[in-house]
């Protein structure tokens, strides 16, 4: 019997079974629980993007991993409180998760193809995002180069994009950051699959089981919004680009019926991310 069958949260038919029993739809945790990580997650949020305002990072490399995996910790604590609420086993919001071998490299391999897809619809995106704000830039320059005798002062680079700034000030600088960094990045991987993939989208399922046409679309929505929301600090373009990803995300866990793939996506593009800020930094480019 899949995780399906067993919790009805990614399965059909919950909208009969609630009516039946008079009540709402099950999901993978009581109502509350949901709410209470969502208030979570807003106030990490908005704290997070706070904290990256500070120039350079006060508290350090290894001190912001170290925060970074305190609060991925809370919250995959706080998903596994609301599964034993339901009396779920863990499988409810990871599916199929099958330790063969053989299972194993063939979802490494769909991983390796869906994140080259991935990877290739949001650099495309990207790209054309930051020539569009060039191209804004540029005629802002000239407008106010016709407006004014003076020619337009531009800021300096190190004035511009502080959120940005910071990010890379994240990034690691030597063998110890690094090995932190590949850790910190299986730890995020895992736990924001089973965040968003899974017990959310778990939940928003269940929730609009009663609507079958739009149920699937309305959760990967709100699932991938509220992903990208918390990645509140990568500006306006991160945001946009991190919630396309969650939402291709969902889409591979829904098609795949278990997070597993999704999990190897994320963590290797962070990891991959990781290396190369780490790159750029050490060439001092960022």
């Amino acid at each position: 019997m899949s995780a399906e069958e067993e919790s009805g949260a990614w399965g059909e038919g919950e909208c009969a079974k609630s009516e039946e029993a008079g009540s709402a739809p099950r999901g993978v945790a009581p109502w509350w629980h949901t709410v209470s990580l969502l208030a979570g997650l807003t106030a990490l949020t908005l704290m997070g993007a706070s904290h990256l305002l500070q120039p350079y990072l006060p508290v350090g490399v290894l001190g912001s991993y170290g925060v970074a995996a305190v609060g991925e910790a809370l919250m995959l604590l706080w998903v596994l409180f609301g599964l034993r609420l339901q009396h779920l086993p863990l499988r409810a919001i990871l599916g199929e998760f099958s330790f063969r071998p053989g299972a194993f490299f063939r979802d490494l391999g769909v991983a390796a193809v869906a994140w080259l897809c991935i990877m290739a619809i949001l650099g495309t995106l990207n790209l054309v995002w930051m020539a569009t704000e060039k191209i804004r830039e540029e005629r802002s320059a000239t407008v106010a180069m016709q407006r004014s005798t003076q020619p337009a002062q531009k800021l300096p680079a190190g004035l511009r994009g502080p959120m940005q700034k910071a990010v890379a000030a994240m990034a690691p600088s030597n063998g110890v950051e690094m090995l932190s960094w590949l850790l910190l990045c299986v730890l995020v991987g895992i736990t924001e699959e089973m965040v968003f993939r899974g017990y959310l989208m778990s939940q928003f399922l269940a929730w609009f089981s009663c609507w079958p046409r739009l149920r699937v679309l309305a959760a990967v929505a709100l699932a991938s919004i509220l992903f990208g929301g918390a990645h509140l600090y990568q500006g306006a373009r991160g945001i946009v680009l991190i919630t396309l990803f969650g939402a291709m995300l969902s889409v591979l866990a829904l098609k795949r019926r278990s997070l597993r793939v999704g999990m190897m996506v994320h963590i290797g593009q962070d990891m991959l991310a990781g290396v190369g800020m780490a790159f750029l930094k050490s060439q001092h480019l960022i």
